[in-house]
């Protein structure tokens, strides 16, 4: 099989998915091990477009500079090595169902990372995964307060959340989307947003990791710096490519928060 290369972190998880896939024989069926989706399907059809808000408050303060202590070197390789530790597999530069046969008797996970170098240093790294003789994933790793990398996400199905960085997403959630002056859920409120407001995310913190076990999702936040600086709540907002946040809305219904 050739090699893909994939220029969009998102785009390029679910083609290369969809190749590892095509090599597989037969149904791919659920993954491999406990990793459950964290994200359904909406149930209902995505407008492709809405109505944008402008901010309803401006914040006073200014929010806190990055928490995070970005560790020396490489730090797509100290996010390639924590996926791969997360996931008990092991590291390919593309997703190729061949190559992650190679010498791997035990069938283990294989990830290949689709984020660009920007994405990685704004804290996030998404990976296309798949096991050789069962189903398909996509991962996504954040960064934390300390430096460290831990899961964020592990889904099978498509996700609302931004994962490329910088980027634009829309702010979502119940009434006005509360604005903090740091990445957390007790931080000091500092002014609100109208629902479908562009928020322009520049980096991303993971407060709380996730699982691959039992397929529990981490909660990050976004620090943006339009319209204002803030932080805001990853989960209350989607990737303002989508231009709803229907499947947001319909992902998070009934969600207790963590």
């Amino acid at each position: 099989m050739g090699r893909f290369r994939f220029p969009h972190p998102l785009l390029g998880a679910m083609l290369a998915l969809a190749a590892f896939g095509a090599a597989c024989d037969g149904d791919n069926g659920d993954a491999k091990g406990t990793a459950t989706p964290t994200a359904q399907r909406a149930t209902e059809t995505e407008r492709t477009s809405a109505p944008l808000q402008s901010p309803v408050a401006t914040p006073s303060p200014s929010p806190t500079a990055s928490p995070t202590v970005r560790p020396r070197g490489d730090e797509r390789l100290a996010a390639v090595a924590a996926a791969v530790a997360a996931m008990d597999g092991r590291s390919l530069p593309t997703l190729i169902r061949d190559a992650c046969l190679e010498g791997n008797p035990a069938s283990k996970a294989c990830v290949a990372l689709t984020s660009d170098e920007e994405t990685v240093r704004g804290g996030v790294a998404v990976f296309a995964g798949g096991y050789p003789d069962a189903g398909l994933f996509t991962l996504a790793m954040g960064r934390m307060r300390d430096g460290a990398w831990a899961v964020w996400f592990i889904t099978q199905q498509p996700s609302y959340l931004l994962t490329d960085l910088p980027g634009e997403a829309l702010a979502c959630g119940e009434g006005k989307l509360p604005l903090r002056a740091e990445a957390g859920a007790s931080a000091t409120v500092v002014g609100e947003v109208e629902r479908l407001t562009r928020l322009g995310a520049q980096e991303f913190v993971l407060g709380a990791p996730g699982s691959v076990g039992d397929g529990a999702r981490g909660e990050g936040w976004y620090r943006i710096g339009s319209p204002v600086a803030a932080w805001v709540a990853a989960r209350d907002t989607t990737a303002a490519e989508r231009g709803t946040c229907d499947l947001r809305d319909a992902v998070e219904s009934g969600t207790p928060r963590g």
